[in-house]
């Protein structure tokens, strides 16, 4: 089968066209490991999901909060709806509210340390119970006038950078790949 010049030149360049996609492939998810553009991407999903949920809250007025049951009936709802995990947290940080059940009465201090601006907050934090969380908060008044912050989370972990990968960087590679192998075969045609 490989005798002939013709389907050597064809296998030495697939393989080379193999390596090189393999290389840059690795390159790209290391790249997407430590960048901030997955986690932009989680950020971007939660930022919607609190466009979404958070006018509907204040429709009277950012100071005008339903009761604190009725509030967490409604984030519970909206958590399920926009199918993110929903906290509350006071003005220490603490979770009041988790649409989770797990990090009620748990204290979140990097949440509160991230900038805000204009009362939304967005960055990344530790989770009491492990792992790095986005979040994209929202500062909302309850009706005793205490400052509150809804957050939006989202689990980071590598199955999620690896879907990311292979939603946004995965189909350029495997058309170049595709092209290469054409150009390939037409390669090892016109030479042999």
């Amino acid at each position: 089968m490989f005798r002939s010049l013709h389907s050597r030149l064809l296998l030495t360049y697939i393989v080379v066209i193999l390596v090189c996609l393999a290389l840059v492939g690795l390159g790209l998810l290391l790249f997407v490991r430590t960048s901030p553009l997955w986690t932009y991407a989680a950020s971007l999903r939660l930022e919607a999901a609190a466009r979404a949920t958070i006018p509907p809250l204040l429709r009277a007025g950012p100071a005008d909060l339903p009761a604190p049951e009725r509030l967490r009936a409604l984030l519970a709802q909206a958590a399920e709806d926009q199918q993110v995990r929903i906290l509350l947290l006071d003005e220490a940080g603490m979770v009041r509210f988790d649409s989770g059940g797990a990090w009620e009465g748990k204290r979140l201090e990097e949440t509160a340390r991230a900038p805000a601006a204009q009362g939304h907050s967005r960055g990344t934090f530790i989770a009491p119970t492990g792992g790095r969380w986005a979040f994209v908060g929202q500062m909302v008044y309850a009706p005793d006038g205490d400052r509150q912050t809804i957050l939006f989370v989202s689990p980071q972990s590598p199955v999620l950078m690896l879907a990311w990968f292979a939603e946004n960087l995965l189909p350029p590679l495997v058309e170049a790949g595709l092209v290469a192998l054409a150009l390939s075969a037409l390669l090892a045609w016109l030479v042999a």
